[in-house]
């Protein structure tokens, strides 16, 4: 079984990182990243564990042996820009609270899409064409009824022009 330092030693060389950029975000020199990587020190040490396991974060203390040390805890906290915007009000409302917002309206304008598709399933859509063809038919049967209520002589034209004058009225120049 490797020990921690080769397995943190071999993560490194695979990154292709030199124990000094390797060792910068997480706080440690590159002597002591090397002090580790090597395990020089096999001794014991007291390490007083401040994660988040009930037994151990009253303050309680444990020796432990260098290569069982899985991670050190530096007080330097990597995504801690993050956290703390998300944690301000600003950073509430935009990352959380803004895309809920947006996703409620989007499911509610879906949902009142859909019901009123589904109100409509089955209804006749009155198109222009459709529509004109109605007014049509409605002025023919206007006229047709205005027709039959005036008689059907009322409706026709005279056959007679207005200006024209029988021969009979006047008379003959002799």
């Amino acid at each position: 079984m490797k020990t921690v330092g080769e397995r943190i030693k071999e993560v490194r060389k695979a990154l292709g990182l030199s124990g000094e950029a390797f060792g910068k975000p997480i706080g440690l020199s590159r002597g002591a990243l090397s002090n580790i990587e090597r395990n020089t020190n096999g001794r014991i040490v007291s390490v007083k564990t401040m994660g988040d396991n009930v037994e151990f974060s009253r303050g309680h203390e444990e020796t432990v042996r260098r290569d069982a040390i899985i991670a050190v805890y530096t007080g330097t906290r990597v995504a801690g820009l993050v956290l703390t915007f998300l944690g301000s009000r600003l950073g509430f409302g935009l990352c959380i609270l803004l895309p809920l917002v947006l996703f409620f309206v989007y499911q509610l304008v879906m949902f009142i899409r859909t019901l009123i598709s589904v109100r409509n399933d089955g209804k006749k859509v009155i198109t222009v064409a459709d529509e004109e063809l109605i007014k049509q038919k409605a002025i023919e049967e206007y006229l047709r009824r205005q027709a039959e209520v005036n008689g059907p002589d009322k409706d026709k034209p005279d056959d007679k022009p207005d200006d024209a004058t029988d021969s009979s009225e006047t008379p003959d120049k002799q």
